[in-house]
């Protein structure tokens, strides 16, 4: 079986109708779920997921129900993960960070399987979807 490791803007994508990358979110997660790819979700990215839903609490518990009914599995970062993902850190700022990208690397990095990370460039190109998935083109 192999993981997905989603982006918090892949997340938000799929579940607002009103984002302009929503048609290509949801068809891909459905993809994945209908493929059995294990989706996994960074309790980090849970959170980022949920800040616009909680300004309403029935919002909140609406985005909190869909994201389970989609099978999503939280994945609560490990130290090893977060030495990888600072590893490959920005040292050249002036306030070092960890990009998203990097921590979805290093949770695919972690991941004992066939694993693929999907973010923004996912949403943003066409080669992304072909090259990370094509047991999913259709």
């Amino acid at each position: 079986m192999s993981a997905c490791v989603l982006d918090t803007d892949v997340v938000i994508a799929a579940l607002d109708r009103r984002d302009e990358h929503h048609a290509r979110a949801s068809a891909a997660v459905t993809a994945w779920i209908d493929a059995g790819t294990d989706l996994l979700l960074s309790l980090v990215n849970y959170a980022e997921t949920l800040v616009r839903p909680a300004e309403n609490h029935d919002t909140m518990r609406a985005a909190i129900e869909a994201l389970t009914a989609l099978g999503i599995r939280l994945v609560a970062p490990t130290p090893a993960i977060a030495r990888d993902a600072a590893r490959y850190g920005d040292r050249t700022s002036a306030s070092p960070m960890v990009s998203p990208s990097r921590r979805r690397r290093a949770m695919v990095r972690a991941s004992r399987r066939s694993t693929f990370a999907c973010g923004e460039r996912f949403l943003r190109s066409a080669w992304s979807w072909r090259q990370r998935c094509p047991e999913l083109q259709r």
